[in-house]
């Protein structure tokens, strides 16, 4: 048996792809998608390190969860893994892949996110001029869009973002998280 790909019960042919429920297959296109090199991710480098973060999200009843934050090149430097800890456990444990984008997407980078509740999200990202942007659209009738913007200090040293969730129709404010270099 192979990732993704099954035997059919008696079958001795080839293998036929099976589709597991919630997932859809690729959408197909003419153009393919670029590979991402260093370079294309390289812009990325400011944020690459550990970093202390302080979550301030009284919507939720939270103010001042500490916790932690790494951004790591993974081997070939073609891909960002970037994993978050809060002390609190109503904030996941979260990991997310970065690469860069295909040539027909938004953003300079998409993120695949995953955290300890079995959630996945797909995210665009970019990090412009100091200011580090992801958002999302919600993926069905029971989830919501999303937006983060973080502004990076002159000294690389800080990070001060907040995250916005769409409520009835109109952005509000979710949370803020402070990240200092550890």
């Amino acid at each position: 048996r192979q990732h993704g790909r099954r035997r059919s019960a008696g079958h001795s042919g080839p293998l036929k792809a099976v589709i597991v429920a919630g997932s859809s297959p690729r959408p197909k296109s003419s153009t393919r998608p670029r590979l991402g090199r260093m370079s294309d991710l390289e812009h990325l480098e400011p944020l690459i390190g550990r970093w202390r973060q302080v979550i301030n999200a009284p919507r939720h009843g939270q103010e001042q969860v500490a916790g932690d934050m790494t951004l790591e090149w993974l081997r070939g430097e073609q891909v960002i893994l970037q994993r978050t800890v809060a002390k609190d456990p109503m904030f996941p444990e979260g990991v997310v892949l970065i690469m860069a984008a295909d040539e027909d997407a938004e953003g300079d980078c998409t993120a695949h996110y995953f955290d300890s509740r079995g959630i996945s999200r797909l995210l665009h990202m970019s990090f412009q001029g100091g200011v580090w942007k992801w958002w999302r659209y919600a993926a069905g009738p029971d989830d919501f869009d999303q937006r983060f913007e973080g502004t990076l200090s002159e000294d690389g040293t800080t990070i001060h973002s907040s995250c916005l969730v769409v409520g009835d129709g109109e952005w509000i404010h979710d949370f803020d998280v402070a990240y200092s270099r550890a």
